[in-house]
């Protein structure tokens, strides 16, 4: 039983569309004037070449983000259309829609950054262990909380790019074509369900650990909260509150997601004996 599409197309098009605000909000810094600032003689030169790199930076970073965001947004209104396709029983290939990209850049995609992912967690983890081993004045010294940390993330990486955008370009590619080529089933059969259900999990206990964080501190604070300002403590209450829903629902969403994806992998695997 898969999670009901428009789920999905609604969250995909509201995460699309807050990046498309934060690019939108970036292009406008390029426009703020600086000749407003007092003269600081040698300073302002410095000053307004910061500004500049800054500005440029900022930039490439929300064109990045942007990026990101329409890739996981076509992927995922692509994939609830795979699911309603799947929901009719059709015989006849299915038809992705124009501005979904194809399937080998998304495998291109979710592989890239994993890689780059893995060469900063090397250099990390290498430079953790010297500067730890200078500290303690050791040949060698493991500092255990970042390594523990930069494994983690890794981990999270390789599920959140590598498996999942993996999953979806190889289920596309099966779907697209009445008879899947073997290079086309050998790379389905890669694929780890339990790997993106395990993270499902994952998802789920995180919200309801931040649900229960939140309803807990709304209990220990909700005297100083209203202390100062009735009127004030309500709208903070409210908007901590609403905040709080749209993590946990952004979670929940994500975490379905990741499950449907498990089930349609082992719906072909299963259709073409793979397990």
């Amino acid at each position: 039983m898969y999670t009901r599409p428009i789920i999905y197309k609604v969250y995909s098009v509201i995460i699309f569309a807050f990046s498309i605000f934060s690019f939108l909000g970036s292009i406008a810094t390029l426009f703020i004037p600086f000749d407003t600032l007092p003269n600081l003689g040698s300073l302002s030169s410095v000053i307004n070449t910061a500004a500049v790199i800054i500005k440029i930076g900022l930039l490439i970073s929300t064109l990045l983000t942007l990026f990101f965001a329409y890739t996981e947004f076509s992927s995922m209104i692509c994939f609830a259309d795979m699911i309603d396709y799947e929901k009719s029983g059709a015989v006849f290939p299915f038809e992705k829609k124009n501005f979904v990209m194809s399937a080998n850049v998304y495998r291109k995609f979710g592989t890239v950054i994993f890689y780059i992912n893995m060469v900063i967690a090397l250099i990390s983890t290498i430079v953790c262990i010297i500067s730890y081993s200078i500290v303690k004045q050791a040949f060698i010294a493991l500092p255990v909380i970042p390594l523990l940390g930069i494994t983690f993330s890794t981990v999270l990486v390789y599920i959140q790019y590598f498996c999942k955008y993996n999953a979806f370009s190889d289920l596309l590619d099966v779907v697209s074509v009445k008879n899947p080529t073997n290079q086309m089933l050998d790379r389905l059969k890669t694929n780890k369900p339990n790997t993106l259900r395990g993270f499902c999990v994952f998802l789920y206990v995180i919200a309801i650990i931040f649900s229960v964080a939140v309803i807990i501190s709304l209990f220990l604070l909700g005297g100083q909260i209203f202390s100062l300002n009735i009127y004030a403590g309500i709208f903070l209450s409210v908007f901590i509150i609403v905040c709080s829903a749209l993590i946990v629902l952004s979670l929940s969403v994500t975490g379905c997601y990741y499950d449907n994806l498990a089930k349609m992998l082992e719906h072909y695997m299963i259709k073409y004996k793979m397990i």
